[in-house]
């Protein structure tokens, strides 16, 4: 697996995430979905359903499916 550095703080609407890899950047914002799950959507509009589990004491999301954000508007990702 590739090496990143995280940084996790509160914010309007939810938890920023930003990943430093590879000499890239990637925010995103989780927050709390129905049923348990976890919505995560990055600064583009793209974002995912997630399910979140634990494994080998570790936080695991596993993505259930994708949209494309556009104003209120969820769009889903054929195949996601």
């Amino acid at each position: 697996g590739a090496e990143a550095e995280v940084c996790v703080r509160e914010v309007a609407g939810g938890v920023l995430w930003e990943r430093w890899m590879g000499g890239q950047t990637v925010r995103s914002v989780k927050g709390a979905g129905p049923g348990g799950t976890v919505i995560e959507r990055t600064e583009g509009g793209l974002g995912r359903v997630l399910r979140v589990g634990v494994e080998g004491g570790a936080l695991v999301f596993t993505s259930r499916a994708f949209f494309l954000a556009v104003g209120r508007w969820r769009v889903p990702v054929p195949g996601g």
